[in-house]
């Protein structure tokens, strides 16, 4: 028999606010995998141009720093929606199956790399600027 909750038990209401926040940094962070390969694309063309003079040094550094910038926009994307996601576990009824299974193996196998993750949302998305930008300007330098 399954037992009734006493009023103060009950979890916190569900803020709704917050699990879309999650949701739209979960989604967003997938946009620096695209932006990682364009940046290993644009670092293999770059090498393969530097030894017959169409490319110089900068434009193998900007490709690496577009690459880098990949990893940074998915890397705090996932942390802000990992963050946020933690601190609303309990509402789970608010929360995607596929992303409840994975905040559960987050807590289950990095239970203290969790505790110490902070939704930084304005990072992210000046990275999540900042990296399309460098990859442009990448592409034209390789380019021109």
């Amino acid at each position: 028999m399954e037992r009734t909750p006493i009023p103060h038990e009950r979890p916190p209401p569900l803020d709704s606010a917050a699990i879309r926040r999650a949701l739209l940094h979960a989604r967003i962070r997938w946009f620096g995998v695209l932006i990682l390969g364009a940046g290993l694309l644009l670092v293999g063309a770059s090498a393969l141009a530097l030894p017959m003079g169409s490319a110089g040094w900068f434009d193998l550094v900007l490709a690496f720093l577009s690459s880098i910038l990949g990893l940074a926009v998915f890397g705090t994307h996932n942390d802000t929606a990992m963050a946020i996601l933690r601190d609303h576990r309990d509402s789970a009824h608010g929360i995607p199956e596929r992303l409840l299974q994975e905040i559960n193996a987050e807590f289950l196998y990095h239970r203290l790399d969790l505790a110490d993750l902070r939704a930084m949302p304005g990072f992210a998305w000046f990275v999540t600027a900042l990296a399309p930008t460098i990859t442009i300007v990448a592409l034209r330098s390789l380019l021109w």
